[in-house]
């Protein structure tokens, strides 16, 4: 497969994972009572950037690193690369958007909760890569 292609199938993987956890993120907006627009806001700032710039830029990464570098346990190899880009992604985001509390993030208690969410959500966005080629495929 060429670059193009992978990055191509990627954008799209990360436009179903914007769709499905806007719905989610929207729906517990409207359930928590949080206003729309800052729901939507949100989304605008971070969801999109991250879902459909970062992620598939990181997935292609590690999964043209998996075809020319690893034998054995690619799946393996795969599932923590993506976890790693979910889990630098909290880091890399408090460094660009707030660098003069970027020490105070590193030693919050809640960052480790953030590393977590962005763990589960790179996880999500590799699950829907592989369902999205398994139904290609077909």
């Amino acid at each position: 497969m060429t670059i193009t292609n992978i990055l191509t199938r990627k954008f799209f993987v990360g436009i179903i994972v914007l769709i499905l956890c806007s719905s989610i993120f929207l729906l517990n907006s409207l359930l928590m009572g949080i206003d729309i627009l800052d729901a939507l806001f949100y989304i605008a700032l971070f969801a999109i950037p991250i879902l459909l710039f970062y992620a598939p830029l990181w997935s292609t990464i590690s999964e043209i690193f998996v075809d020319k570098r690893v034998k054995y346990k690619k799946n393996s190899t795969m599932l923590i690369l993506h976890a790693l880009g979910g889990a630098v992604l909290p880091y890399l985001l408090a460094a660009v958007f707030k660098p003069e509390d970027f020490l105070n993030f590193l030693k919050s208690s809640s960052s480790i909760s953030v590393v977590l969410v962005g763990i589960l959500f790179s996880l999500l966005y590799m699950q829907v890569d592989r369902l999205f080629l398994k139904f290609k495929h077909r």
